[in-house]
């Protein structure tokens, strides 16, 4: 009888030590956390503003956009449906453009020539027009979604269809130019050749 009352003592005294041990610890877990958010308070105030979307948002991404959008509002229906002309947007802007876009354009970029909206699509919409948005974005999706597809069985061509993919991911926040855009017709037409033709892959 004594063994059995000297064990339930030692159980129940294990039991609310580790009761204790669990609350204590998340005590002080609490107060460190505090302490740290509370340290970290200026420096997350000073991370959230890149969350609040503003003209001078990424490197002045806000303006671009917001400009190469006006553009095309600002078109006429034929220029809205062909665009203005391949790489025209700054003579758009320069010549057509009403008077509060060229001023806000000149406030933000000081009279320095903007050529593009800094966003592939967005810029294709100005300068070609919605048919060939639409055109072009056709194929870039049915590259990327075959060529991934197809990855499963050939890993060269679902490499082919994650170059394409993040070439468009970038050129959200960029333009094209001969350097890369030469550079992605190449491997889209190594992907196709690949997928086109089985015994090729590896």
């Amino acid at each position: 009888m004594a063994m059995r009352s000297s064990n339930s003592v030692i159980a129940w005294s294990m039991r609310n030590f580790r009761i204790t041990f669990l609350i204590v610890g998340s005590l002080f877990t609490a107060g460190f956390i505090l302490r740290r958010v509370r340290l970290a308070k200026v420096q997350i105030e000073d991370t959230l503003f890149w969350l609040v979307f503003s003209a001078a948002w990424g490197s002045n991404r806000g303006a671009t956009w917001s400009t190469g959008a006006r553009c095309f509002w600002e078109a006429d229906l034929l220029h809205k449906i062909f665009g203005v002309g391949p790489d025209c947007m700054y003579a758009f802007l320069s010549n057509e453009a009403s008077p509060e876009l060229q001023n806000m354009v000149y406030d933000f970029f000081y009279g320095n020539r903007l050529t593009n909206a800094h966003n592939e699509w967005l810029t294709i919409l100005v300068d070609i027009g919605v048919l060939g948005l639409v055109s072009y974005a056709g194929m870039m999706i049915s590259v990327i979604r075959n060529f991934l597809h197809a990855g499963k069985k050939s890993m060269l061509v679902g490499a082919c269809g994650f170059c394409v993919l993040a070439y468009t991911v970038n050129n959200m926040f960029s333009f094209q130019q001969v350097m890369n855009i030469s550079t992605v017709f190449v491997i889209m037409g190594i992907g196709e050749n690949l997928r086109s033709a089985p015994e090729r892959c590896v």
